[in-house]
C-alpha cells in the first residue's frame, strides 16, 4: 500500500468534528468503538475493508492510516469523517464506474507498449487506484482541517450583539460547507445516471431503425435468396439480445437511482415545519398528563412564543444559535405578561419591545431559571420528541445554550423561625369557629407532617388512620369520589406514602374534627376548596394574601412550613432516612433505597413524639371547631373508620361510580339572596354566622357571588327564610288586630 498518511491530532479540528456522529457497531477492549477504528498497542488505526465489488479495482488487503490522536474520543471522531468519506467515494466508484478509473491508473504506471495485463500489472494497477483513494481521504481531512481553522477564529462571545450573530451565522456556513460534498456527490450521480438513460435510449433507438430497415429489406427480397433469409434471423436475434441487455441496464440503472435518492432524502430531509406538527406533540402530552394537568398548557405558551421570536422552520433546521437569540429576547419578557392587564392584551414580541424600551424603569423580568427551564428546556424537550417521531436529526446535540447572565435570580424561599410560625398560628386559630377549615388547618398540618400544600388539600378523611398506635395520613391509594376513581396528584413517585401525625394534633381535637368530617359524609377533609376548580391554586393564592398581610412576603411562602419542618428535625437529631420518607423525596443512593420504603414502627413513633421547637406557641388551636357547610356530592359512602392498628388495609372494593352529569344552573325560586336575609334579620355577617353555625368566609362567598350555597345550605337558608316570613306574617296580624 505504500507509506501510510498520518493525521495530526490538532484540537481545532476536533471542534469541527463534534458536527458529524455516526453509529458505532463493536466493542474493542471493553470500550465501544466503530469497526473502522482500531488500538494497536499504543495507537489508533483508521482500517476498512473494500466492499467485494470493487476488490478486482482496489484489492482485499484493508485500508489503513495511523492516527496520531491521543485519546479514543479524538480518534472516533477523525475515524467517522473518514468513514463517512470512505462511503461517498466507494458509491462514486460504483454509481461512475471504475473502468475509468482502471483505465487512467493503468495509463499512468503501466507503459503503452504493454497490452495485457500481467499480475505485476494488476497488483501495480490496484496500488495506484489506493494511493488515490488514500490521497482523496487526506484532501477530505485537509478540507476539515482548514474549515476548522476558520471555525475555531469566529468568536461569537465577543463584541456587539451584531458581531455575535455575524459570527453564529459564520459558523452555521462553515458547518454547512462540510456537507457539501455529499451534496454535490448526489447531485452529481443522478446527472450521470440520466447520461447513461439517454445514451442507451439513444442507442436503443438507433438499432430499432435499422432493425425496421433490415425487416423491410426482407420482406422486399427474402423470397428471392436464402441467404437474405438467414442473415435476418441473426440480426433479430442480435437484436434481440440486445433490446434484453438495454432492458436489463435500465432496471439496474432505476434500482440505483432508488438507492441514490434514498440516500440523498436522508441526508437533506429535516423534517415537517414545526407549526405543522405542534398540535400532534400536545395531543401525545395531553394523553399522556392527567385530565387537568396545565403542563400540555405551559408546552403550547412555550412553542408558541418560540414560533414567534425565532420563526417557523422544519424542526431539524433550528441551531443552537436559533436557542441563544431566543433566550436573549426573553430577558426583557415581564414576569407578569400573562396576568397583568397592561401586558396581557399584547402579543409576546409586543411585551418584549414595549418592556426593553423602557430601559431602567422596565418591568421585572423573568428569572434565569425559568429561561433555561421553563422556556429552553421546553423547547427542546418538544423538538427532541418531534425528530424521533420523523427520524431526523436532533439539532440541539451540542447542547450549550448561550442565555444571559444578567437575568434575575430565582427567588430563594427561607423557613419560618419561631416568633414568625407564632405570628401565623395565631392569626389562622384566632375566631376559628368563624373561618374556613383549611385557612385554620393547613398551616399547622403543613409545618408539623413536612407534606406539600397539594398533598394536604386532597387528604380525604377515610386517608387519617392509626398505624403502630400513631395517626398516619395514607397516601398510597386512589382517590375515589363522585367523580370516579382517579390517580392521587402527587409530584413524583417517592410522595405516594405514609407519613405521621404529630401526637399535638390529637391532643388540640384534629383527629376529632377529622371524624366529624367522616361521619358527616364529606368526601374531602376541606371540601369548600374542592367546590371550586384548581382546588391547589386557589389554596396557594389564599394564603399568599394571608402572609403579605402578615408582612411575611417574598422568601416566605406556604412552602416555608415545609422548609421549617425538615430544620426542627434536623435540630432534634431525626435521622436524614426519616425525615425524607416523611417529606415524600427520593432517596439518594442505592443503599438508602433498599429496606422498606414506608416509615418504620420506630420512626413513626420518633416524628409523632417530637418535642416542639423551643418557643412555639400552639394553644390557640386548642378546642378550634371550623365549620364547614359545603354538602358532598351525593354517592356510596366509604367503610372506612379510624381505629386503632388498621395500618394499611384498605376498604372492600366498590364499584367504580358513576362519572356525574353536568348539573343545569340552579332554578329562579333556589335562588336565596343572603344578603337580603340577613339584613332583613338585622344581622351583621359575624353575627349571622354565629347564630346559624355557619363560616363566616362561606357568607362573604355567597353574598359577593364568588360561590354558591350547596344543597344543604339551601336549606338551612330557606327554613330561615321561612320562619322569618312566618314571623313577619304573625306581627303583621297582631298589628292588624
Amino acid at each position: 500500500m505504500g507509506s501510510n498518511p498520518t493525521l495530526s491530532a490538532n484540537p481545532k479540528i476536533l471542534i469541527y468534528l463534534r458536527k458529524f456522529r455516526l453509529a458505532t457497531s463493536s466493542v474493542h477492549g471493553g470500550v465501544h468503538m466503530a469497526s473502522y477504528l482500531w488500538l494497536r498497542g499504543a495507537h489508533w488505526f483508521f482500517q476498512l475493508r473494500p466492499p467485494r465489488d470493487l476488490q478486482s479495482a482496489l484489492g482485499s488487503t484493508p485500508i489503513r492510516i495511523r492516527l496520531l490522536c491521543q485519546t479514543r474520543r479524538e480518534a472516533s471522531r477523525f475515524a467517522r469523517h473518514l468513514a463517512g468519506a470512505s462511503e461517498r467515494w466507494f458509491l462514486s466508484m460504483r454509481y461512475r464506474g471504475f473502468e475509468r478509473l482502471r483505465i487512467f491508473a493503468l495509463r499512468s504506471n503501466i507503459e503503452d507498449s504493454e497490452r495485457h495485463e500481467t499480475p505485476d500489472q494488476i497488483k501495480s494497477l490496484q496500488a495506484a487506484l489506493r494511493r488515490k483513494f488514500t490521497d482523496a481521504l487526506q484532501a477530505e481531512v485537509d478540507a476539515l482541517r482548514q474549515i476548522a481553522v476558520e471555525y475555531d477564529d469566529v468568536s461569537p462571545e465577543r463584541g456587539s450583539i451584531a458581531n455575535r450573530r455575524s459570527a453564529h451565522r459564520k459558523k452555521d456556513e462553515l458547518a454547512l460547507r462540510g456537507f457539501a460534498g455529499w451534496q454535490e456527490f448526489a447531485q452529481k450521480t443522478l446527472a450521470d445516471y440520466e447520461q447513461v438513460f439517454q445514451d442507451l435510449q439513444s442507442e436503443l433507438e438507433a438499432k430499432h431503425r435499422i432493425l425496421d430497415e433490415l425487416q423491410a429489406l426482407a420482406e422486399t427480397y427474402g423470397d428471392d435468396s436464402q441467404q437474405w433469409k438467414q442473415k435476418l434471423t441473426e440480426i433479430t436475434q442480435k437484436a434481440g439480445e440486445f433490446e434484453a441487455q438495454a432492458r436489463s441496464a435500465h432496471e439496474a440503472n432505476t434500482r440505483a437511482m432508488d438507492k441514490v435518492e434514498q440516500v440523498t432524502h436522508r441526508l437533506l430531509y429535516q423534517g415537517p415545519l414545526l407549526s405543522q406538527c405542534l398540535e400532534e406533540f400536545l395531543r401525545a402530552k395531553r394523553t399522556q398528563l392527567p385530565e387537568n394537568s396545565r403542563e400540555p398548557d405551559y408546552f403550547e405558551h412555550r412553542l408558541k412564543a418560540f414560533l414567534e421570536i425565532v420563526g417557523d422552520r422544519p424542526i431539524a433546521a433550528y441551531t443552537e444559535a436559533d436557542l441563544t437569540r431566543f433566550a436573549g429576547k426573553l430577558q426583557h419578557l415581564p414576569e407578569r405578561h400573562t396576568v397583568d392587564p397592561v401586558w396581557k392584551k399584547m402579543t409576546l414580541v409586543q411585551a418584549i419591545e414595549e418592556n426593553a424600551e423602557r430601559g431602567p424603569n422596565r418591568a421585572e423580568t423573568i428569572s434565569f431559571t425559568t429561561v433555561k427551564v421553563g422556556y429552553i428546556g421546553k423547547v427542546k424537550t418538544a423538538i427532541r420528541w418531534l425528530c424521533a417521531t420523523y427520524h431526523v436529526r436532533y439539532p440541539f446535540e451540542y447542547g450549550h445554550t448561550l442565555i444571559p447572565k444578567d437575568l434575575p435570580t430565582p427567588v430563594i424561599r427561607f423557613g419560618l423561625d419561631t416568633d414568625q410560625l407564632n405570628k401565623l398560628f395565631a392569626y389562622c386559630a384566632a375566631e376559628a369557629d368563624e373561618r374556613r377549615p383549611e385557612d385554620v388547618w393547613l398551616p399547622l398540618l403543613a409545618f408539623l407532617t413536612g407534606a406539600r400544600l397539594g398533598e394536604l388539600v386532597a387528604i380525604q378523611p377515610h386517608n387519617v388512620r392509626q398505624r403502630h398506635g400513631v395517626y398516619v395520613v395514607d397516601l398510597t391509594g386512589r382517590i375515589t369520589d363522585s367523580e370516579g376513581v382517579r390517580n392521587r396528584p402527587l409530584k413524583n413517585r417517592e410522595s405516594l406514602r405514609l407519613f405521621a401525625l404529630h401526637d399535638s394534633l390529637r391532643q388540640l381535637g384534629f383527629i376529632d374534627w377529622v371524624e366529624r368530617q367522616r361521619r358527616l359524609g364529606h368526601e374531602y377533609l376541606f371540601p369548600d376548596l374542592h367546590a371550586r376548580a384548581r382546588s391547589t391554586h386557589v389554596a396557594s393564592k389564599r394564603f399568599q394574601r394571608i402572609f403579605r398581610k402578615l408582612k411575611m412576603g417574598g422568601p416566605h411562602v406556604f412552602h416555608s412550613l415545609r422548609h421549617s419542618f425538615k430544620d426542627w428535625a434536623r435540630q432534634f437529631g431525626v435521622e436524614e432516612r426519616t425525615i425524607t420518607l416523611q417529606a415524600g423525596h427520593s432517596l439518594d443512593g442505592i443503599a438508602l433505597r433498599y429496606g422498606n420504603r414506608y416509615l418504620r414502627e420506630d420512626e413513626l413513633q420518633k416524628i409523632a413524639s417530637l418535642p416542639l421547637p423551643k418557643g412555639l406557641d400552639v394553644s390557640a388551636y386548642q378546642g378550634a371547631n371550623p365549620k364547614s357547610v359545603i354538602q358532598p356530592l351525593v354517592r356510596k359512602p366509604v367503610d372506612h373508620v379510624i381505629t386503632p392498628e388498621r395500618g394499611l388495609d384498605r376498604a372492600p372494593k366498590q364499584s367504580k361510580p358513576e362519572r356525574r352529569k353536568e348539573r343545569p344552573a340552579s332554578d329562579s325560586h333556589d335562588a336565596i339572596d343572603v344578603a337580603a336575609l340577613r339584613k332583613a334579620l338585622g344581622l351583621s355577617q359575624r353575627e349571622f354566622a354565629r347564630t346559624f353555625d355557619i363560616s363566616i368566609g362561606n357568607v362573604r362567598d355567597w353574598e359577593q357571588g364568588r360561590s354558591r350555597p350547596g344543597r344543604l345550605a339551601r336549606t338551612l337558608l330557606r327554613s330561615i327564610q321561612l320562619g322569618q316570613e312566618q314571623v313577619l306574617g304573625q306581627t303583621n296580624t297582631s298589628s292588624a288586630q
